[in-house]
């Protein structure tokens, strides 16, 4: 996550300091995904012929997500 923040901050800056525009929109998609089955998503992004590499970045990306419910004062990891 740093490097890819580090290398989109030195295009940003690259392109501003040739007189270019920088935009972006930054979007979290974490909370999207809790309410979706994911062998789902993964198995319709595979039918619809999304490129491998893309398939294998949601699905790290679904690998490291976590849920935590509080009852309480004790946390209780999913």
């Amino acid at each position: 996550m740093t490097h890819a923040l580090t290398a989109m901050l030195h295009a940003w800056q690259t392109t501003l300091d040739q007189g270019g525009v920088a935009r972006a929109v930054l979007v979290d998609f974490k909370k999207a995904f809790d309410l979706v089955n994911h062998n789902l998503l993964l198995q319709k992004l595979l039918l619809n012929g999304v490129p491998h590499f893309i398939i294998k970045w949601v699905f790290s990306f679904l690998q490291h997500i976590s849920q935590r419910v509080r009852i309480g004062t004790r946390p209780i990891l999913n």
